[in-house]
Order: C-alpha cells, then sequence, then structure tokens
C-alpha cells in the first residue's frame, strides 16, 4: 500500500501561510481507505520535544500498529501525555464507512488530551 504523508516524511513544518495552505491542499485529496496505525502515528509526534499540539485527520479506525483496541491506546496515550500535555485535535475523514465506533475513538482522543473534535456533517 501506498504511504501517505505530507511532503514526503514525517517533519515538523511552521504554521507559516504557504506550508496551512499546502497542508489544506493534501488533506483535501485524501479519503479514508482504511489499515489506519493511528497510535504509531501519535507516538511518533510525541518524539519531537517542540510538539505541543497534534492535528490527527483519520477515519478513526486503528487496524494496524502497535495497539488497535481503542481501550488501548486511550490508556497508553494518557501516559505518553501524563507530562507532555499536548493537545491532539481530531478531525475524521470523510467516508461512507466510518462506524460509530471509529469515531466515538476520535472524540475520546480529543477529550483525553483537551484537543477538540470535528466530525463529519450528516453522520
Amino acid at each position: 500500500r501506498e504511504k501517505k504523508t505530507w511532503q514526503g516524511r514525517p517533519a515538523l513544518l511552521p504554521a507559516a501561510p504557504a506550508c496551512k495552505a499546502d497542508a489544506a491542499r493534501f488533506v483535501a485529496g485524501l479519503e479514508a481507505k482504511g489499515w489506519t496505525n493511528l497510535y504509531d502515528g501519535i507516538e511518533y509526534a510525541f518524539t519531537e520535544p517542540e510538539v505541543d499540539t497534534v492535528y490527527l485527520y483519520s477515519d478513526g479506525g486503528a487496524s494496524k500498529g502497535t495497539f488497535v483496541a481503542s481501550g488501548e491506546i486511550l490508556v497508553h496515550l494518557r501516559r505518553l501525555n501524563r507530562f507532555r500535555k499536548i493537545a491532539i485535535h481530531t478531525v475524521e475523514v470523510p467516508g461512507e464507512r466510518n462506524p460509530e465506533d471509529n469515531r466515538r475513538l476520535l472524540e475520546k482522543i480529543a477529550l483525553a488530551t483537551k484537543g477538540t473534535s470535528r466530525l463529519s456533517a450528516g453522520k
């Protein structure tokens, strides 16, 4: 499967207008297809000392990686974030088949990290 990473690699970039516009174009071209490694992506963000906020764009379905069960993801996320206090804002990728469990996980991740959750309309 093709790996989709903005600018071809995980990296921190400034929230400058040009970067934001490029990121918005990238995100607009994405669609939910499953096989999401949700926890490991979040954990990677925690390796960067400058990170204080994460925007997680996902269908919420964790199907690969270290943890895939919602309960395990949330327990380990709370441990990771105990001292860092990184806010994770979740944005649901629009999709026809996003189950309620996936949507609830996105909401719970945001709630556990004092982030916000934006779910697709009409679900």
